[in-house]
């Protein structure tokens, strides 16, 4: 657990160099550098301050913050506009969420 959590970096508000995620046919094997910050969305990352809807969990619509990388993955921070209430009580009714690309639809 510990090498998993040395791998995140928050980017503050500014988008880091990245690379679109490109993978092999059988969609086995990640083609990109190994160095290269991925994206996995289909779209390009949002601008602060963009409106985004995550797609699982219940989450909703939600503000971007700010950027951060894990494990060589590009993704947003963001404050979910109406955090269902399961996410309040885990969080301490902090609303920030860390979403990555292929989670989110931008609006």
């Amino acid at each position: 657990m510990k090498d998993y959590m040395m791998t995140y970096r928050d980017h503050g508000m500014t988008l880091p160099a990245f690379e679109r995620a490109f993978y092999s046919d059988d969609r086995k094997t990640i083609l990109n550098s190994p160095d290269a910050l991925k994206w996995s969305g289909d779209s390009d990352p949002p601008a602060v301050g963009s409106e985004i809807a995550i797609n699982f969990n219940g989450l909703g619509h939600a503000v971007v913050t700010g950027y951060f990388s894990e494990a060589g993955w590009l993704g947003v921070i963001c404050r979910l506009l109406d955090a269902p209430d399961w996410h309040k009580r885990q969080n301490n009714y902090d609303s920030k969420a860390h979403v990555f690309g292929a989670e989110i639809t931008n609006l």
